[in-house]
């Protein structure tokens, strides 16, 4: 199957989407915001009035192409799909979610993925998770929101006075643990007489897809229940703008471990880290660059780019030369020392883990610059 190359577009993206909302209700965007989305916002409802609620609903990994592969266009999801845009690069929840809830690129709030080098550490972590790569806990409170924090859409919106915000996840505001939960609380949200905005994070179809494959029998039942509880929860509320959208999409691909390339890592100062199809590399004093380089391209050459640090940064993959609408800055202080000395960026099918055991865990993936992996849906339902 041939695959195309899709470079992330920072002017139609989640990152855009997420700036129209900021806008929306009164605070300064940091980027422009989303055609589409502005203008359905600009319309208002069709009682004719300004739309009372924002309710913006992610479900993890259910890209737009994904939805081609399980849907049939005439579905609730997908006859409602406005456009198609892009996510970040990486295309991975940690880069992206915190994207949607920030308004930020990733190297502006540098959170960008899985697993990320703290040099005053020594050792890669998981920001998410707050453990080590031998899972034992890296501190009391979330050590990268303790180190790289960032303003929250949810606090933007509530200083500028004119709506309540509020986050409906495992982790969020309103802590819900089933899809049952996330739909009754988003109707509940949406039922107040009150402006908000209402985002809700749901972690499938991608940890399915991941374990079983992009069409899996658990993933596609998740969908076709989205599917239907989102149209059974448009005929619902009112005066309310539902946006559906995705972090990112998974594609099946074949995982290999670098352990099993011991010349490759003997250049090597620490496991790789962000993530197996963006993978940061850190080399070890004295190392070979060149020698590394020779050694990357051998092996992984026809499914990988390999990037110096400077040009990963000259090419704006994480966002750094996006259109600015403030003065925050193009890059994080920290964003630099997370790239590493190079990035490999996944070009085909292949991806690269640390070990054999998380290679084998794997079936779908993603983080990489295939459309499949970057493409998601912005989906409107006007209530």
């Amino acid at each position: 199957m041939q695959h195309s190359l899709l470079y992330p577009d920072y002017s139609r993206s989640i990152v855009n989407l997420a700036n129209s909302v900021i806008a929306y209700f009164g605070a300064q965007s940091y980027h422009p915001g989303l055609a589409e989305l502005d203008e359905a916002l600009e319309a208002g409802s069709p009682s004719g009035a300004p739309y009372k609620h924002v309710l913006v609903m992610v479900f993890d990994a259910m890209g737009s192409r994904n939805l081609q592969d399980w849907l049939p266009p005439e579905s609730y999801l997908r006859s409602h799909q406005a456009a198609e845009i892009t996510s970040t690069f990486p295309p991975t929840t940690t880069a992206a979610t915190t994207t949607l809830q920030s308004g930020l690129t990733p190297s502006e709030h540098a959170w960008l993925g899985w697993r990320m080098y703290f040099e005053e550490l020594g050792a890669n972590i998981c920001p998410f998770m707050n453990i080590y790569d031998d899972g034992t806990r890296v501190s009391e409170k979330k050590y990268a929101r303790e180190h790289i924090p960032y303003e929250s859409i949810y606090d933007r919106i509530t200083q500028a006075g004119k709506a309540h915000a509020y986050a409906v996840s495992e982790y969020g505001s309103h802590h819900i643990t089933t899809l049952n939960q996330l739909f009754d609380s988003a109707r509940y949200l949406c039922s107040r007489d009150e402006r908000s905005y209402i985002y809700t994070y749901w972690p499938n179809p991608d940890s399915y897809m991941h374990r079983e494959g992009t069409c899996g029998i658990d993933a596609l039942a998740t969908v076709h229940i989205v599917n239907s509880m989102v149209a059974e929860l448009a005929g619902q509320v009112q005066d309310t703008l539902i946006v559906v959208t995705a972090d990112h999409g998974q594609l099946d691909g074949t995982n290999e471990s670098i352990t099993r390339y011991p010349e490759l890592n003997a250049y090597l100062s620490s496991a790789p880290s962000v993530e197996p199809r963006a993978s940061s590399f850190r080399l070890r004093a004295g190392a070979d660059a060149a020698g590394f380089e020779a050694e990357f391209k051998k092996h992984f050459g026809n499914d990988y780019q390999l990037m110096t640090q400077d040009q990963v940064v000259e090419s704006g993959l994480f966002g750094n030369k996006a259109v600015r609408l403030t003065d925050t800055p193009a890059e994080h202080p920290r964003f630099r020392e997370f790239l590493g000395d190079y990035m490999g960026v996944a070009v085909g099918t292949r991806s690269l883990f640390r070990n054999d055991t998380e290679a084998r865990r794997f079936v779908g993936i993603h983080a990489g610059l295939l459309e499949k992996e970057m493409l998601v849906p912005l989906i409107l339902f006007k209530t």
